[in-house]
């Protein structure tokens, strides 16, 4: 059964949202969107609330358009009022302002303005998927039998009564057959095809070898602290004394072993990178930065590909 997706957006960026909930729909989601058929007054916010209760999901599309939109910033209060998972889009970069900052805290942005939009659906259908805790069908092999199923076994034939050879001609033959045998010729080795490795245009460089795709991971919360105690931030805070230790605390979901990678900047500038392991399934990691400058600081997270992940701010002062 399909799950229900309330998308809330600008009307700005309606042919997008558009693009973006038939993939949605091709993914296994049905998804909500306001429209402009929709009367407006109380038929349409009693509609909204409809939505909003029956979804088992939230995405908001932030756009420079959307976190200025009265509408978007309701619907976002209703669906945290309402317990919704919330997924927050980007589909361009914006200043999503104090308010929608302090809503969205700790959410991983699925930034679509940065990677191709197939690449960032993907990722959006696998965050959307391990939150309901979907499962994947497995797919039948051609002749209609599972992966790793025993073959069909063959319907048994009624057998032919042998006839039986005479003792003296049994003998014959067999001393004839050795006889053959003996004087058969050398047969000659077979030429065994050999693929050639893919090399480099430098003769002295290593084979090249195709790479394996990276497993999908996505973060579902990263949050900044003063210290992480038992696998746990503890003091979340957004500022910060110079010299003190800064955590940036992180809760993954991935489909394999895999890394990531958080980066520390401060005004653009990288200060610090740390990369870290994560396991197959849900995975908790962090790591610290010593804040010796003041200024406005960001924790950027990226996967093994280097597509971004999450971002979150905090200042030094």
């Amino acid at each position: 059964m399909p799950g229900s997706l309330f998308i809330s957006y600008s009307s700005e960026d309606r042919a997008w949202v558009h693009r973006l909930a038939e993939g949605l729909r091709a993914g296994g989601w049905e998804p909500w969107v306001d429209h402009p058929s929709i009367a407006a007054g109380s038929e349409r916010r009693a509609a909204i609330v409809r939505a909003l209760q029956t979804a088992d999901a939230f995405v908001v599309v932030l756009s420079p358009a959307s976190v200025k939109c009265r509408d978007v910033a309701q619907e976002l209060s209703l669906a945290e009022e309402f317990g919704r998972r919330i997924v927050p889009l980007q589909l361009a970069a914006a200043d999503e302002g104090p308010d929608l900052t302090y809503q969205l805290a700790g959410l991983q942005r699925i930034a679509f303005f940065d990677q191709p939009f197939d690449r960032a659906l993907h990722r959006l259908l696998f965050a959307l998927d391990c939150a309901r805790g979907a499962t994947v069908d497995v797919p039948a092999l051609h002749d209609g039998t599972l992966p790793g199923a025993p073959p069909p076994t063959r319907a048994s034939r009624p057998r032919r009564p042998r006839r039986r050879m005479p003792l003296a001609a049994s003998l014959v033959v067999a001393l004839l057959g050795a006889a053959l045998w003996s004087q058969r010729p050398e047969p000659s080795p077979s030429p065994v095809a050999v693929q050639p490795v893919p090399r480099s245009a430098d003769p002295t460089a290593p084979p090249a070898f195709p790479a394996e795709p990276a497993p999908a991971v996505s973060v579902t919360r990263l949050v900044i602290a003063h210290d992480v105690v038992d696998s746990e931030p503890r003091q979340l805070k957004r500022g910060f004394r110079t010299g003190a230790k800064v955590y940036a605390f992180t809760e993954l979901q991935a489909d394999g072993p895999t890394t990531i990678t958080h980066r520390y900047t401060r005004g653009g500038d990288v200060v610090h990178t740390s990369e870290l392991d994560v396991q197959t399934g849900r995975f908790r990691t962090w790591s610290y930065v010593t804040a010796r400058d003041p200024g406005a600081w960001r924790v950027v997270v990226t996967d093994a590909a280097g597509a971004t992940l999450s971002t979150q701010e905090f200042k030094v002062h």
